[in-house]
């Protein structure tokens, strides 16, 4: 772990830089990871909100922060792929973030498609928390 900690553990949470400077986040999590509790994404974004508006009321702060930074929690998804249990897996991620970034097209939803098994092709909508 003391190895590991600096890639294992996300502890920068004041983005404020890459915000200022247009960066965008999207960032979603597979509930199916086995690797990573879903918690430690939820708990991450809400880190992220406190350090960079620390005197906005709750919905003015997550207002301000879906500005630049979107979190997706895919059901079914595993850790960076999809699951056995033929759970859908986001496949356009870079493509909504360059549509973001270049044409301001504010990612409301996220698409992700199942992958294999019986459900194959379809698609899932789902919006940040």
């Amino acid at each position: 772990m003391q190895k590991y900690a600096g890639t294992l553990n996300t502890v920068w949470t004041d983005l404020q830089e890459f915000n200022e400077a247009g960066g965008k986040v999207i960032h979603y999590y597979g509930e199916a990871d086995n690797s990573i509790p879903t918690l430690s994404s939820v708990i991450y974004q809400e880190q992220v909100r406190r350090v960079m508006y620390p005197n906005a009321g709750y919905e003015d702060s997550l207002e301000k922060l879906h500005e630049f930074y979107r979190l997706y929690i895919v059901p079914g998804a595993a850790h960076c792929s999809h699951s056995a249990d033929n759970g859908s897996f986001p496949q356009t991620v870079l493509g909504s973030v360059i549509e973001w970034v270049e044409n301001e097209v504010v990612p409301v939803q996220f698409n992700a498609t199942v992958l294999q098994g019986p459900n194959e092709g379809k698609a899932d909508l789902h919006v940040p928390v």
